[in-house]
C-alpha cells in the first residue's frame, strides 16, 4: 500500500472509490503492451537487486524497483480511466454503506477516529455499522480507520521534509510521542527508523 499510495493521491477520491462498482474494462492492444513493457522492466532490474551485493547498487536498484512499481500503478490507472467500464457491479445497501464509509474514512481520519463519528454520518448507530463493516472486508471498522491513518503518515514521512513532530501536528495527534506510540504499535518500528530504512 506504500507503493500505491502515492499513485492514488493523484486520483480524486470520488473516482477512486468508483473503481470498487466498475472493477472491469476492455484494454486495447497498445495499452495492454505498455503494461506489459512496465512489467517487464519492472522484473528485470528486481532481477538485478536480487544478484546484487554491491551496497550502493544495493540502496539505487531499491529506489528504481519502488519508482518503477509506482509507474506500473500510474499505467494501470491511466489505462482504466481512458476506457469505458464494461458492467456496473450491483450494490445492495451494506456494499453502499461500505463504500460511503471507506471514501469517509479517506476524507476525514485525519480529525476522525472514531467509529461513531462515521455512523452518525449515515444515521446508523456504531454497533451495526461495524457489523457491515466487518461482513463486507472481515475487517472492522477501526482497523480500516488505522489503516487509513497509517498510511498518511507513511505518505509524510516517505514524501516530504517534514520532522516527526509536524508529522504528528498534521494527523492531529496529541503530541509527537503519541504519534510515535500509535505508529509503533501498527509497523512495529518508531517513525524516525521508518524514515530511515526508505532513505537507505
Amino acid at each position: 500500500m506504500d507503493i500505491l499510495q502515492p499513485a492514488l493521491a493523484n486520483i480524486p477520491a470520488t473516482e477512486r472509490f468508483a473503481i470498487r462498482s466498475h472493477p472491469c474494462v476492455k484494454l486495447d492492444d497498445n495499452q495492454c503492451q505498455r503494461i506489459e513493457q512496465t512489467i517487464r522492466i519492472l522484473n528485470s532490474r528486481t532481477q538485478l537487486l536480487r544478484q546484487t551485493d554491491n551496497p550502493q547498487s544495493t540502496r539505487l536498484l531499491r529506489l528504481l524497483a519502488k519508482s518503477l512499481q509506482q509507474a506500473f500503478c500510474y499505467e494501470v490507472l491511466e489505462a482504466y480511466f481512458n476506457c469505458v467500464p464494461l458492467k456496473e457491479l450491483p450494490q445492495n445497501r451494506q456494499e453502499k454503506i461500505f463504500n460511503r464509509f471507506l471514501m469517509s474514512v479517506f476524507n476525514h481520519c485525519v480529525n476522525e477516529r472514531s467509529v461513531t463519528f462515521y455512523a452518525n454520518e449515515q444515521h446508523l448507530s456504531p454497533n451495526y455499522l461495524s457489523s457491515v463493516v466487518k461482513a463486507q472486508s472481515e475487517r472492522t471498522a477501526i482497523q480500516w480507520i488505522e489503516t487509513f491513518t497509517i498510511l498518511k503518515a507513511q505518505h509524510y514521512l516517505g514524501s516530504t521534509k517534514l520532522s516527526v513532530k509536524e508529522i504528528a501536528y498534521e494527523l492531529n495527534f496529541p503530541d509527537q510521542s503519541v504519534f510515535g506510540r500509535y505508529f509503533k504499535k501498527h509497523l512495529g518500528i518508531s517513525p524516525s527508523a521508518y524514515r530511515n530504512n526508505i532513505e537507505k
